[in-house]
Parts: C-alpha cells; structure tokens; sequence
C-alpha cells in the first residue's frame, strides 16, 4: 500500500496535517487527538511535543518570508501559532494561546499574547519525559 494513502488515512482520522515531507526529528510526541497543522517547509528537531490546535506555517512575503525551525526538546503549548523564516531554540517552552513570529532563543519561556520571552528558564525537561535517545556511532 502506498505511504500517501495510508498518510491521508491516519491524517484524518487523528485530525493533523503533516505532510510526508516535512522534516521530522526523532522523538516527535502529539499528546492528544485534535488538529494540527505543520508546513511541509518547516523543520522541527529532536523530541518536539506538539499540543492540540498548534499550527506550523508559512509567511509568504515580507523580512520573515519563509517557515520556522523549531529545535531540539521544545515543547509547543496548545492553540498556538508559530510562523515565518524564525528559529525556536532548543530547550524552549512555548506557552499555550501565544502568536510566534519572532527567534526564541535557547532556554526559553514564551508566554502570553502579545509574547514575552523570559531567558534561563529552561524548564523543558518537566515536561518532556519521553526522549528518543540517538545512538552514538
């Protein structure tokens, strides 16, 4: 059976469109059933959490034209939005309802709307307890 098909399938019936291109890390964790949305230009890294309702996109014109790299144990609250050519840093927390379009460095709070970042917070690791852990070579 083709990928595609069976892509489509799982993309319906757990409500999230991530297309078969985007690249993906190790690790990636969606906790629970409920839309989400990832450009197929994104790039997330290793052991990204996803909440419901998040969305992935792309700014189409402008100093921020293009899709976000989000990296390492980041965990990406509910109902967000994260778009345009930025980079999430690794380690980061990104709090539910806030609207990214900007580089959050590494170690990072992002709370609110309009967003406020808070730096050495680096509280990931409460939340991400499952790590796919590479092996070494």
């Amino acid at each position: 059976m083709d990928y595609f098909f069976i892509s489509r399938f799982f993309s319906r019936w757990c409500g999230f469109q991530i297309p078969l291109k985007t690249k993906i890390g190790y690790g990636l964790f969606i906790g629970h059933h409920g839309s989400v949305i990832v450009n197929v230009r994104s790039v997330l890294g290793d052991n990204c959490n996803l909440s419901p309702g998040v969305t992935i996109g792309q700014i189409s014109e402008g100093k921020k034209k293009g899709c976000p790299t989000i990296g390492d144990n980041v965990w990406i609250g509910t109902n967000l939005v994260i778009v345009g050519n930025i980079h999430i840093g690794n380690n980061s927390h990104i709090c539910p309802s806030s609207f990214v379009t900007f580089d959050v460095p590494a170690n990072s709070l992002v709370i609110g709307n309009p967003t406020v970042i808070n730096n050495d917070w680096g509280k990931t690791n409460q939340y991400i307890l499952n790590k796919w852990e590479a092996e070494k070579s």
